[in-house]
């Protein structure tokens, strides 16, 4: 039961991740575009309003919420703020993508389209930080209260995870944009994408080798999931760049989208069997997904049922967003 919750977890946040990372990418750089033609190719690899993604991350919330209570009550506690700030970006993102759907009038699509944009950053460098904080682990005591509270999360490591974060996802909202967008947009895309590609290289080295020196790495880089995670990433940020400069397009959307898999596949299988490794030392007050998962039977059996259809759900609604985006229904 335990071990289907924490796959439900990564589940849904990979979800999350494989739909938005490109799109708020893309986003990035219509504060960067010179017309309306170059903004909309920002937007383009979006579907209209909606395309699942918001969906995916309410399911991730309400199973950290419901199936996790301990594991909740922490991260609430210590990213409080950062998590609402995150939900609100989400939500603005959502509006003005409504009203910009709906109005005629060129100067406020064009003020939504910056916001947007604006708003795309800081959710990108919240969705690297809070992982990354989570995997180097906090100060938790035997109550489960973290000593020192967003301050403790403010570690050079997980500050570094939160820049690669923003990093991948302009790498990837360049492989997006540049099917969508025209000359000279295209080519300055095009000129920008190496340069990400290589900061990318060695602040990702960077943190995959301080990964390695924590304590929960020590034996987790002995499993087969984590070097799946790694082979999957490596392998697709390696060749996006050179597909996506040979416009091979579709091929270089393959290759992001195999590389935002392989990050939650990593992380959670670092992670496990943990969902906030302590740093105090006596390995006694880990919060393990066995001691966070919710008491009642029946809580996590719904947690599971609900989480199941709003899979099945997410696919689907999907699925026909991108058939009605084709013209086929």
């Amino acid at each position: 039961m335990a071990l289907t919750l924490y796959l439900l977890l990564g589940v849904s946040l990979a979800g999350w991740i494989l739909l938005e990372a490109g799109d708020l990418g893309a986003s990035v750089f219509a504060l960067f575009a010179r017309d309306d033609g170059d903004r909309s190719a920002c937007f383009a690899p979006a579907l209209p309003l909606f395309d699942g993604g918001e969906l995916w991350l309410a399911l991730h919330a309400a199973v950290v919420a419901f199936g996790f209570p301990l594991y909740g009550r922490v991260l609430f506690a210590v990213f409080g703020v950062p998590i609402v700030l995150l939900a609100v970006l989400t939500v603005a993102r959502l509006v003005c993508a409504l009203v910009r759907e709906n109005s005629f009038d060129e100067a406020l699509c064009r003020r939504c389209d910056v916001a947007r944009g604006l708003c795309a950053l800081p959710v990108l460098f919240v969705a690297g930080w809070i992982p990354a904080a989570l995997l180097r682990g906090l100060p938790v005591d035997y109550q489960g209260r973290v000593a020192g509270g967003l301050l403790a999360a403010l570690h050079p490591y997980a500050l570094l995870g939160g820049c690669c974060a923003v990093l991948f996802g302009l790498l990837c909202g360049t492989v997006a944009l540049l099917p969508e967008a025209e000359e000279p947009f295209a080519a300055r895309a095009r000129k920008v994408q190496p340069v990400l590609w290589l900061l990318l290289l060695f602040s990702g080295a960077a943190f995959l080798g301080w990964t390695i020196a924590l304590p929960p790495g020590d034996g987790a880089f002995g499993r087969l999931p984590v070097w799946a995670g790694i082979a999957m990433t490596v392998m697709g940020l390696s060749l996006v760049s050179t597909l996506s400069l040979q416009s091979s397009h579709v091929a270089a959307g393959i290759c992001a989208r195999v590389a935002s898999l392989g990050l939650p596949v990593l992380f959670f299988s670092l992670l496990f069997p943990f969902l906030v490794p302590s740093t105090t030392g006596d390995g006694m007050d880990h919060i393990t997904v066995d001691v966070a998962i919710a008491g009642g039977a029946a809580l996590r059996n719904a947690t599971i049922a609900c989480g199941t259809v709003a899979l099945l759900l997410a696919v689907g609604g999907i699925v026909v967003a991108r058939l009605r985006r084709k013209g086929r229904l």
